[in-house]
């Protein structure tokens, strides 16, 4: 490999082609937060590098979480004396310009997970939207490791508001989202465990970061409405609103016996 510094691109992926023409060849992926000057020249770099490591046909994609144009080419082209000796293309996706309903309908839960980082600007069911790329994850036939992942990268990427949370796990209810229930309780669980596991390592809760409140009201919400039926819209944003690790600790104990909402006492 020649000198200097260090090149690991983000994803090569040796695939077979389905005509045979090539037989193999290799997929790479870059991801980019949004466009720079420099990235052309550094995409045929990694082309170069990855060409004189394998000696195969090589696809080569960007990725861009902002910015881009949607579905589109670039290039970098070098000249010397008025004369053209390079021209180097690659495939783009600028995620943002791209339309989040029109990849949550597809039927491919990567698609419907990376919708959350795509236009949703003129949708007009947000929530439902959400919904929806959640039901594609828990639907599709990966295994709970990436569902989990592709989970995240909704959680992760279309945060709600403390009006939305309170509002999404009453949606989740309706008829069509069973799986996405189960995602979003899933995660919201996972959150909890891996908050606990931090708070045990640092030796003191105050460590433990915002994922395990989530977690801990979401378990909450879960659990009152598996015992009380819906909850009001006001009742679901007073628990959203719940800032104290212990306050939600004794809510959740106090769950165990309360008959009625009335005893759980978590009137305003």
């Amino acid at each position: 490999m020649p000198r200097g510094s260090r090149r690991e691109p983000d994803v090569v992926a040796e695939i077979r082609s389905r005509t045979g023409e090539p037989a193999l060849l290799l997929i790479h992926i870059e991801v980019q937060a949004e466009w720079g000057s420099d990235f052309p020249a550094r995409m045929f770099e990694y082309y170069a590098m990855i060409w004189l490591r394998y000696r195969l046909p090589i696809l080569p994609f960007a990725v861009y979480i902002q910015g881009g144009r949607g579905l589109t080419e670039e290039e970098y082209r070098v000249r010397l004396f008025g004369w053209e000796g390079l021209r180097f293309r690659y495939r783009c996706v600028g995620l943002a310009k791209l339309n989040a309903e029109t990849y949550a309908e597809k039927n491919s839960a990567v698609g419907a997970a990376l919708a959350a980082l795509m236009d949703r600007s003129k949708v007009q069911e947000p929530l439902n939207l959400r919904g929806l790329l959640l039901e594609r994850v828990g639907t599709s036939e990966h295994d709970e490791a990436r569902k989990f992942l592709l989970t995240h990268i909704v959680e992760a990427y279309w945060q709600l508001t403390r009006q939305e949370a309170a509002r999404f796990p009453q949606l989740l209810q309706r008829e069509g989202f069973r799986e996405a229930q189960k995602m979003e309780f899933a995660w919201a669980d996972k959150l909890r465990e891996e908050g606990h596991q931090k708070g045990r390592q640092e030796g003191r809760l105050e460590g433990l970061d915002e994922g395990l409140l989530k977690g801990k009201r979401d378990t909450l919400l879960r659990l009152m409405m598996a015992k009380f039926g819906p909850l009001s819209e006001e009742l679901a944003t007073r628990i959203q609103g719940l800032e104290s690790l212990e306050e939600l600790d004794q809510y959740l104990d106090r769950l165990v016996t309360a008959s009625s909402l009335a005893e759980m006492q978590l009137s305003n």
